[in-house]
């Protein structure tokens, strides 16, 4: 059990890295926020400390394999995301003065990647760590926690960029791929 709680580490370790620069470096002052979307970065939390908080006995190779996909796939999709972002990404759902709408990198086949990164982390902690009705639970309240997000973030952006947000959203999908 003990080495598959150091895998999960490894992998959020290498998952939160993109971000520790952004919290440490100089930031422009969000004009526009919605503090309602901090009850979906509560409900992610508790979604993520529960895979972590139940541990499974005897998780077979094929879970952790498919964990560790999960988790690889998290890390790449959230760097590449925060790269795109790059001095728009924020912690709050909010905009920037002069805030552009990203559409190239991931943010071509989904408009939240890094949600979609997280949601990898989740199951890659979840296969790794998780009883099937703690992984199930956690699935449940992350994506709650997760339209809250997006919906913050979508109100913003469309009260922004009107028609041209209009259109992209009908392009991509919101953060899992292909699922509209």
């Amino acid at each position: 059990m003990g080495l598959r709680y150091a895998i999960a580490a490894a992998l959020w370790i290498g998952w939160v890295l993109p971000f520790v620069h952004k919290f440490a470096g100089p930031r422009e002052k969000a004009v526009v926020k919605d503090p309602n979307a901090r009850w979906g970065i509560i409900l992610q939390g508790v979604a993520y400390g529960i895979m972590w908080g139940v541990p499974a006995i005897g998780v077979p190779v094929w879970r952790i394999a498919i964990g560790l996909l999960f988790g690889a796939a998290g890390i790449v999709i959230t760097r590449l995301a925060v790269r795109h972002l790059d001095k728009q990404w924020r912690f709050d759902a909010a905009l920037i003065a002069d805030h552009t709408l990203v559409r190239s990198g991931p943010y071509l086949l989904v408009r939240h990647p890094i949600y979609a990164g997280m949601f990898a982390m989740l199951l890659a902690a979840g296969l790794l760590l998780a009883q099937w009705p703690v992984l199930i639970a956690g699935i449940v309240i992350f994506i709650v926690g997760t339209e809250i997000r997006v919906r913050s973030e979508e109100k913003l952006l469309r009260s922004r960029f009107g028609e041209e947000f209009e259109t992209y959203s009908r392009q991509a999908s919101a953060y899992v791929p292909f699922i509209r």
